[in-house]
């Protein structure tokens, strides 16, 4: 080989870009799957939450932080502080809300 004479490099094997329907790039794409029970503990940890702190001062950071995941978590399941309180309201008087409660006063 020439001294001048670079030597050249393989280029990288193609990497084929994923398609979503394309059904082998498909199983290789991370599917988010959600618990079964999220709503109820969202709104366990919601009602409790809104217990410690008021309504007012709860953030959502502060149910998130209860659940041990993100704010943005919650989102993909309420649309809002205001609509979490509406659903805490709602099944408030389901037993297993209440099974450890000792007094409603």
């Amino acid at each position: 080989m020439p001294a001048h004479a670079q030597p050249t490099a393989t280029p990288p094997p193609h990497t084929p870009k994923l398609e979503l329907t394309d059904p082998v790039s498909y199983s290789r794409v991370m599917v988010r799957v959600v618990p079964a029970d999220r709503l109820e503990r969202l709104i366990d940890a919601a009602a409790g939450a809104f217990v410690a702190h008021g309504f007012q001062r709860t953030q959502m950071d502060d149910i998130a932080d209860r659940l041990g995941v993100s704010k943005g978590t919650i989102y993909r399941s309420v649309e809002s502080k205001e609509a979490l309180l509406s659903a805490v309201l709602m099944y408030a008087d389901r037993p297993a809300f209440l099974a450890g409660v000792s007094s409603l006063d």
